[in-house]
């Protein structure tokens, strides 16, 4: 992480979606002029989108992504 930036690097596996929770949680506390709404629909549409890349992306286990 540097400046205003929070990264998460990894597998497109599902322990990965925890990961990606905790770095929604840390955007919340580095930003807290963000509304927690705002924050919860981000979220909401990042873990849908990353679940669906868990469950979908081939081969199974070998995809990386990065937020």
């Amino acid at each position: 992480m540097s400046g205003d930036e929070l990264r998460l690097d990894g597998w497109a596996v599902p322990s990965g979606l925890e990961a990606l929770h905790e770095l929604c949680e840390q955007g919340r506390e580095a930003w807290p002029a963000v509304s927690a709404e705002a924050f919860m629909v981000m979220e909401t549409a990042v873990i849908e989108i990353a679940g669906n890349v868990v469950e979908h992306g081939r081969p199974v286990g070998h995809v990386r992504w990065t937020f």
